[in-house]
């Protein structure tokens, strides 16, 4: 979940610092309602926008989301550098432990960057951080681990090399499952011999399709005496003059797990939708859509990606 509850009391509490953060993300605390009635048990509140609205704007969206009777995770206290309180959840006597750290390219104010200035807000990563994390919940006894990372560059169509490293750091720990998000567009994925899986992207499953802003935003031309971002200039302009279709696509990945890992994995191709009656934005399958087995036969997203 990477938009913050927002109230009318909250909203005077938005971040005012540095000028080229661009966007900001608010939604309203009815919305967390409808994540319980269409069936949504938890959520990571680990991403960049999560401190747009300081302390206050984090607060608030966990305090909503324990009345909806929603479970969250990916949330941190005091310094910066705090440790998380992992969600443990238990389903047909599996423990499943859940973590979700924010970590991207700091292009404009960063996790990082912002979590500084607060009391409260997204778990950041560092490989210290989630190596003690991990081992409080082996500790705790869970027989499955899962990372949620906000990592990664907007509008790029694979990981950068900074998570691979991370990803071959949370698996040397013992992480089964690594599922990413941030870069709005789909990225591939990866089963191990082992049994495990990172999905670095999904795309956007609920998500108004982000569409390139080329010269107005600094960090890509190089404008406001900054470097140009030639990989993201090729991807913006990829998506601004090739096939926009691809910013509507996403996927729905289920996954099946024993004491010993990752038993299945399949994905739903799926895309964003408008109904012109209700006016409401939806992700919908894509036509003859089916389940495919994660780097099965059918799968053309399973690549392997590597820092070595």
């Amino acid at each position: 979940m990477e938009s913050p509850f927002v109230s009318k009391d909250v909203y005077r509490f938005k971040f005012k610092g540095e000028k080229t953060k661009l966007v900001f993300l608010d939604s309203s605390p009815k919305a967390a309602t409808a994540l319980s009635f269409a069936g949504f048990d938890a959520v990571t509140v680990a991403n960049n926008h999560f401190n747009d609205f300081g302390s206050e704007g984090a607060n608030f969206t966990v305090e909503t989301l324990k009345k909806a009777g929603i479970k969250y995770f990916g949330v941190s206290y005091g310094n910066y550098d705090s440790s998380q309180e992992p969600l443990i959840m238990e389903r047909n006597g599996i423990k499943i432990g859940f973590l979700g750290y924010c970590d991207h390219v700091p292009d404009y104010p960063n996790c990082t960057a912002m979590r500084r200035l607060y009391k409260s807000g997204p778990a950041i990563y560092r490989d210290d951080i989630a190596t003690r994390d991990v081992n409080k919940l082996k500790k705790a006894g869970v027989d499955i681990i899962v990372v949620f990372m906000h990592w990664g560059e907007e509008m790029l169509l694979g990981p950068l090399p900074y998570q691979l490293h991370i990803t071959k750091h949370l698996m040397s720990l013992g992480v089964q499952l690594i599922i990413g998000s941030h870069p709005h567009v789909l990225q591939p994925h990866w089963m191990t011999n082992d049994n495990k899986l990172v999905a670095y992207s999904l795309g956007n499953f609920l998500f108004p399709p982000l569409r390139p802003r080329g010269g107005n935003q600094p960090n890509v031309y190089g404008i406001m005496g900054m470097k140009p971002n030639i990989p993201r200039i090729e991807a913006y302009e990829y998506y601004t003059y090739g096939n926009l279709r691809k910013l509507k696509l996403n996927q729905m990945l289920k996954v099946t797990v024993s004491r010993n890992g990752v038993v299945k994995a399949e994905y739903l191709p799926t895309k964003l939708a408008f109904d012109q009656k209700t006016k409401r934005l939806h992700s919908e399958p894509i036509r003859n859509a089916k389940w495919i087995t994660v780097c099965g036969d059918d799968d053309k997203q399973c690549q392997e990606c590597s820092n070595n």
